[in-house]
């Protein structure tokens, strides 16, 4: 068992231990929920995905999830509460686009969309698809 620190407090037992991962869980931000539902979306539908690891070890700007499905390259890059991508993540996405892949930028409003567009058939070349469903300036 782990012993973590929390508020200055130990918490050691299981039941401290569970309780601290359930505040955790609570606390996910509105881009994490976004996250989660795309994986949901692309379980359902069978798709191979990861989400790739930047922090100082990988390639800044890249998508939020990396997909294939029925033999597409799909970049997902989520959203929440009226974000926009940064001038990086543009270029990666549009880069996806231009070989060939689908680039897809999603948010809470546009999660319908995602899955009715994974449910049909795929394009065959490059795409950018804009499911934002609003920017906040």
């Amino acid at each position: 068992m782990r012993l973590v620190r929390w508020a200055g407090h130990a918490v050691g037992t299981p039941t401290q231990t569970v309780l601290l991962n359930l505040l955790v869980a609570d606390m996910a931000t509105p881009e994490k929920k976004v996250k989660d539902k795309v994986k949901k979306i692309l379980e359902e539908y069978g798709a191979y995905y990861f989400m790739p690891a930047t922090g100082g070890y990988g390639k800044s700007g890249v998508p939020d999830l990396v997909a294939c499905l029925h033999g597409k390259f799909i970049g997902i890059e989520c959203k929440a509460n009226g974000g926009k991508p940064t001038a990086l993540q543009e270029k990666n996405l549009n880069d996806i686009m231009n070989h060939g892949g689908i680039a897809i930028l999603v948010d809470e409003g546009g999660i319908d969309s995602f899955k009715a567009l994974l449910g049909g058939e795929l394009p065959k070349a490059g795409i950018l698809f804009d499911l934002l469903t609003s920017y906040k300036e």
